[in-house]
């Protein structure tokens, strides 16, 4: 069940979970130089990056206030029922209007936190080692176990028209939880980094905001993109340009970086509202 509520600065009806973040940002504004009662909700967590060519890695740590999670309908354990119900509705030329007898997906925890936590390949990828662009690989870990552990279920996708659409979805939530098989490990001996150098190309793909834009469901290559136009400035930023630009007709096509590497000149003097980077901030996002 979703709770709903009306926020003061927007007078829009908001859900419980931007709710939470509008929560968790005032509590975080009032605590400076005090004891910050948000921390019982901090999640550490651990990025490993591992170049495909020279085979060396890269660990960097974020925080965050919740595990965004998306829902994988092909990982539901009635797909036949609902495949069944479907087809029923069909020929019957209804709709779920008013009806009683709804057969929604039924996915399990486990499925979405797995699609979390599964590693996912970056494109594009700057090699400090190889010195030149292939690809890598990406996973992500816990460092640490918070009091309060929040799970946000993304139930909103894009349709094949590029609508947002909300999921009618039922997620079945276990009595118990065991995370300890995505324990972040750290640098393993056999391991080595990649080195730092600041011999960097003029553009680099921000990798978490990559992910984040993914995860909402936009294509990768859009993703690259709205990152590219809006110079890894914020997901806000990024989001925006993606909805403005989503009914281009090359949207989805490869993107190759531009000669020179330069993006959007309109977004070098795009200004973030405090509002927004405090939230972005509460997400995990460095203010920069």
């Amino acid at each position: 069940m979703c709770c709903c509520c009306c926020c003061s600065n927007t007078k829009q009806q908001q859900d419980a979970f931007d709710f939470y973040l509008h929560l968790i940002t005032t509590i975080e504004r009032n605590s400076r130089h005090e004891t910050n009662p948000v921390e019982g909700f901090t999640i550490r967590l651990e990025d490993r990056v591992g170049c495909m060519s020279s085979k060396k890695v890269k660990y960097t740590q974020r925080h965050d206030y919740f595990l965004p999670l998306q829902i994988p309908l092909e990982k539901a354990t009635n797909l036949d029922e609902v495949k069944e119900y479907l087809e029923r509705k069909a020929a019957d030329g209804a709709n779920n209007s008013g009806d009683k007898n709804i057969v929604r997906h039924k996915v399990p925890l486990h499925a979405c936190l797995e699609r979390f936590f599964a590693t996912e390949v970056l494109e594009q990828f700057h090699s400090t080692a190889a010195n030149c662009i292939t690809t890598a690989k990406r996973s992500t870990r816990l460092v640490n176990m918070p009091d309060f552990l929040l799970l946000h279920l993304r139930k909103f996708t894009l349709g094949s028209d590029w609508v947002p659409k909300k999921l009618d979805v039922s997620v079945d939530m276990p009595d118990e939880l065991d995370l300890s098989s995505w324990r972040a490990t750290g640098m393993q001996p056999n391991e080595q980094p990649l080195p730092e150098t600041d011999d960097k190309p003029k553009f680099s793909f921000d990798e978490n905001l990559m992910g984040e834009l993914m995860q909402m469901g936009f294509p990768q290559e859009a993703c690259k993109r709205a990152v590219f136009h809006t110079k890894n400035i914020s997901l806000e930023a990024a989001s925006n340009w993606l909805m403005e630009h989503i009914g281009d007709a090359d949207i989805s096509e490869p993107f190759v970086l531009p000669a020179g590497g330069m993006g959007d000149s309109k977004a070098l003097n795009f200004i973030a509202n405090p509002e927004s980077v405090a939230m972005l901030m509460s997400m995990g996002f460095e203010e920069r």
